[in-house]
C-alpha cells in the first residue's frame, strides 16, 4: 500500500472517527483504524463491535493499492503535529511498518494485518430519508435529556419514533421530556432506541453539510448513510415508555418569551442553587415573572423579568438547569413557555416541531 493525500483531509477524517475507537480492548485490532487505498479513494473505518463507522477520504493519489491497520491514537497524534500540506503513507512489508512522510518528517508506525478487523455490517430494515439539517436539529434538541446510566436501559438513548408523515426523536430521564420532529415519510411505524454514542458520531458526520441522510432501521440495528460516510449501530434493548401521556394537552398560561432573556434570568437564579437544593420558585402574573432562590450558607436572589401574563399570581417550582438545558439547544429567538399551577409541568414549545416538558419541583 502506498498513497499520498492532503494532510487536512485525512486528519479531519481520523478526528471524526476517533470517538468510535474504544479506549481499551483486549482485541488490539479494535484500537486501530482500518485504512484501505483502492478504487481511487481511501476508506477509513473504526469500530467497537457495537458501533461501526466508515468515511471516504477525498483527494487521494494511489501508487499501490492495499489495506492495513494502524493504531488510532498514535496516528491521530502524528497527524495533529504535522504542518506540511501533503502526507504520504507507504507500507514496508519487511518491517511490518507504515512509513509516514510529510516534508522532512518521517514516522514508522507498527502496522497490523487487516484480516482480523471486523467486516462492516450491512444495515437492513425499513428505509427512511431525512433532511440532514432536520436530523441534526432533532438530535441536538433531544440528546441532552437522556438518562445517565439508568437501569431502565431504554432511557439511556434517544427514541426514533417514525410514523407515516411525521419523524420524531424523543428523550427522557423521568424528570423531563424532549420531543423534536419534522415532516417525513415512513412506510411503517418505527419505535426503536438509538445509543447516544451513535448519535454523537452522526452529529460529527453531519458537519460535512449532507443534504439528506438515508436510514435503515430494523428490530436490532440502524444504519446511516451521510454523504460519503456510513454508520452502523446496534440498538438499545428495552421498551421506551409511552411518552405521549406525559405531554399536557393544554396549559392555562401560554407566555411568549425572548429565549435569550429567559435563559439569562434562569442562569442568575441558578447561582443560588446546588445539587441538594435545586428548586427555584417561579411566580407568574401581573405581567411579571419573578424567580426566587436561596441557600442558607450563601444567601438569596430575586430576579424579575417582564412578560405578557396579566392576572393572578401563580407559583411553581422548577429546576432552572432543566430549563437552561432546553433553551441552549433552541436557535429561535422566541419561545412559548406554558404553565398552569404547582402540580402541573411546564412546557416549552417551538411551533409544531419541538416541545419540552419539565416536571415541577416541590416548593
Amino acid at each position: 500500500m502506498h498513497f499520498e493525500c492532503p494532510l487536512a483531509e485525512i486528519r479531519d477524517a481520523c478526528l471524526a472517527l476517533a470517538s468510535v475507537v474504544p479506549s481499551r480492548s483486549p482485541k488490539t485490532e479494535l484500537l486501530c483504524f482500518y485504512l484501505a487505498a483502492k478504487d481511487g479513494g481511501l476508506i477509513l473505518r473504526a469500530c467497537d463491535l457495537e458501533l461501526f463507522a466508515e468515511t471516504v477520504v477525498p483527494g487521494i493519489e494511489i501508487h499501490t493499492p492495499g489495506d492495513v491497520l494502524l493504531p488510532a491514537r498514535e496516528l491521530g497524534q502524528i497527524l495533529k503535529e504535522l504542518a506540511v500540506d501533503r502526507v504520504s503513507f507507504e507500507f514496508d512489508a519487511k518491517s511490518s511498518r507504515v512509513v509516514i512522510r510529510s516534508g522532512r518528517d518521517v514516522f514508522r508506525l507498527v502496522a497490523q494485518p487487516s484480516d482480523n478487523f471486523p467486516l462492516f455490517p450491512e444495515a437492513r430494515g425499513i428505509e427512511v430519508s431525512v433532511p440532514g439539517a432536520d436530523l441534526e436539529r432533532m438530535i441536538r434538541q433531544t440528546e441532552f435529556a437522556t438518562a445517565q446510566e439508568s437501569r431502565k436501559y431504554a432511557l439511556n438513548g434517544v427514541l426514533f419514533h417514525f410514523e407515516a408523515t411525521v419523524l420524531r426523536l424523543v428523550a427522557t430521564d423521568g424528570r423531563r421530556l424532549a420531543v423534536s420532529s419534522c415532516a417525513g415519510s415512513c412506510p411503517q411505524q418505527v419505535y426503536q432506541v438509538v445509543p447516544l454514542k451513535a448519535l454523537g458520531q452522526v452529529q460529527k458526520l453531519l458537519r460535512t453539510g449532507a443534504e439528506n441522510v438515508s436510514l435503515r432501521v430494523s428490530e436490532s440495528e440502524i444504519g446511516f448513510e451521510i454523504g460519503t460516510s456510513r454508520l452502523f449501530s446496534r440498538l438499545i434493548e428495552g421498551r421506551f415508555p409511552e411518552y405521549a401521556s406525559v405531554i399536557p394537552t393544554q396549559l392555562a398560561m401560554p407566555i411568549q418569551m425572548d429565549r435569550e432573556a429567559f435563559m439569562q434570568v434562569a442562569r442568575k437564579a441558578a447561582l443560588f442553587t446546588n445539587a441538594n437544593s435545586s428548586t427555584v420558585r417561579f411566580q407568574f402574573g401581573n405581567n411579571q415573572m419573578t424567580l426566587s432562590s436561596s441557600l442558607p450558607e450563601l444567601g438569596e436572589s430575586t430576579i424579575v423579568m417582564d412578560i405578557d401574563a396579566p392576572g393572578t399570581v401563580t407559583e411553581i417550582g422548577f429546576n432552572p438547569q432543566y430549563l437552561i438545558d432546553a433553551l441552549k439547544v433552541i436557535r429561535e429567538d422566541t419561545i412559548i413557555f406554558e404553565v398552569e399551577n404547582a402540580s402541573k409541568p411546564g412546557m416549552i414549545r417551538i411551533g409544531d416541531t419541538y416541545l419540552y416538558v419539565a416536571m415541577p419541583m416541590m416548593l
